[in-house]
């Protein structure tokens, strides 16, 4: 294992939506914002699709409501590199972190 490939470990610091916010590039999507760049704990290149609207064509209710000022993501790492303890079905090295979304 390389220095910068940690075990894996749920784990959130406070500086890691800002550290992630300094370089992450920020889409918009039919379905919400893809969150682009380096995780903060591991250092490798990912991205995370938060989904802020969902239709289902089996339900007849209402769509999720849309995203105002001041919401928060929870980013979690969906890099693909490959760490150790890393349970079945899931990716990354870990880390989540919050970041604040803003209608623009």
């Amino acid at each position: 294992m390389t220095e910068q490939c940690k075990e894996y470990a749920e784990v959130s610091l406070a500086t890691y939506g800002e550290t992630f916010a300094a370089d992450c590039e920020v889409t918009e999507t039919s379905r919400g914002i893809r969150f682009a760049g380096k995780c903060p704990r591991c250092s490798t290149f990912m991205t995370y699709d938060w989904v802020e609207t969902y239709t289902r064509t089996t339900h007849s209710g209402p769509s999720a409501p849309a995203v105002g000022d001041g919401e928060q993501a929870v980013i979690l790492c969906t890099c693909p590199k490959s760490h150790e303890g890393t349970p079945p079905d899931e990716e990354g090295c870990g880390a989540y972190w919050r970041m604040e979304v803003a209608a623009e």
